[in-house]
């Protein structure tokens, strides 16, 4: 065990200094570069039965959700596509242009020609019955690649001096988990290769 100490002292500038080119050069190249990155979010879906008229047959339920596509890189995301296995009743936010085409498979698909960065689109839809989200929409993607799907809720937005407060104390808590490190690697040291 003292060896595999005196081995990692012995070789930790050389291990560090190449972990932090590595970090520092991935750093750069994701907040530097121009790149598209569609991420996309489904609304709670909502039903809404009618009541029939005397005499009348039963109406089906209604259905209402929101579908959200951001593109939240820094170049614009180009020939995006909303894929749906059958297109129902939608509207767009904001009017941008947009085409609605046929896939091969027999569904429908919304293509944007362009997303400018940084701007979160919203597709509406109105369904007449009982339908899933995943029975609707069959994928949301770009020339970059598939959108990445994100998990969101709703919740609180805390006041910005309860998130100052909670930096102040995450960055203190980094500064002593610091020190006990280069403490442990001081003892180590002393320990093991003096």
């Amino acid at each position: 065990m003292a060896l595999f100490w005196a081995w990692l002292l012995k070789y930790s500038a050389f291990l560090g200094s190449g972990l932090l080119s590595i970090f520092v050069a991935w750093y750069i190249d994701r907040f530097i570069a121009r790149r598209a990155k569609l991420v996309f979010y489904t609304s709670h879906p909502q039903w809404v039965t009618l009541q029939p008229q005397p005499g009348q047959p039963a109406i089906a339920p209604i259905e209402a959700f929101s579908l959200f596509v951001f593109n939240q890189g820094k170049a614009p995301a180009r020939e995006a596509h909303i894929g749906h296995y059958f297109l129902p009743a939608c509207n767009v936010y904001p009017d941008i242009p947009r085409a609605v085409v046929p896939t091969p498979g027999g569904g429908m698909a919304i293509r944007f020609p362009v997303i400018p960065p940084r701007t979160l689109i919203t597709v509406s839809y109105c369904v007449f019955g009982n339908f899933a989200v995943e029975n609707i929409i069959s994928y949301v993607g770009s020339e970059e690649g598939a959108a990445q799907r994100i998990p969101v809720m709703l919740q609180r937005i805390w006041p910005a001096w309860w998130l100052r407060f909670g930096y102040v104390v995450f960055f203190l808590g980094l500064w002593v988990l610091l020190n006990v490190s280069f403490s442990l690697i001081h003892y180590l040291w002393v320990t093991f290769y003096k």
